[in-house]
């Protein structure tokens, strides 16, 4: 279930962010976050309500009446500062749209958001399987071929600090920026293994 619910999430927030980048280029960002905040909150409201619905319940959480739907002012501090935060980035990513190209922004804010919660989750003891490692390397991959192709100046050979000297019959190549990086990497991947 936890699954068909997070493929749900993905699928409503990548319409979600179409739909909102195409409005960001057809009118300003505060005329669109003015229009898809409270659209949103009504769509909260009713599925929060539905919470109450027996057999419902289970599968949606505790609805606006029950004792636990909410919290202390902990929880509402934090609610609090989640649409805040919600609302800015939401503002930076149509800002974005309006920009850049939408297969530019997405995937980019995609991969990048998912950074804070699982690095958090991490540090607070779940270990993420290998299949998700390697998702997550899937990602990476895909974004850093996508900034690749953006900027050819930053290709994994040619970066800034990787020394290129050509003559007429001599050339030396040091690919310290490079090898750097890609040692970076594997350290990475090979701690996050050997972790288990």
């Amino acid at each position: 279930m936890v699954t068909i619910l997070a493929l749900a999430a993905a699928v409503l927030y990548g319409t979600a962010d179409f739909l909102g980048g195409v409005a960001s280029r057809r009118a300003s960002v505060f005329a669109v976050l003015a229009t898809t905040v409270p659209a949103g909150a009504a769509v909260v409201i009713v599925v929060a309500l539905l919470g109450e619905v027996p057999g419902l319940s289970s599968l949606l959480g505790h609805g606006l009446g029950s004792p636990t739907s909410v919290g202390g002012w902990g929880a509402a501090g934090w609610a609090a500062l989640s649409g805040i935060c919600g609302a800015a980035g939401l503002a930076a990513f149509y800002a974005g749209f309006a920009a850049a190209p939408i297969s530019v922004v997405a995937p980019v804010a995609a991969l990048v958001s998912t950074v804070l919660p699982v690095g958090i989750a991490v540090a607070g003891g779940e270990r993420p399987t290998s299949r998700m490692m390697a998702g997550g390397l899937i990602c990476l991959v895909g974004l850093l071929l996508l900034v690749a192709e953006r900027f050819p100046g930053l290709r994994l050979g040619r970066l800034p600090g990787d020394i290129a000297v050509e003559r007429d019959r001599f050339r030396l190549y040091v690919p310290l920026a490079t090898s750097v990086l890609l040692s970076l990497v594997l350290t990475l991947l090979l701690w996050l293994f050997g972790r288990r």
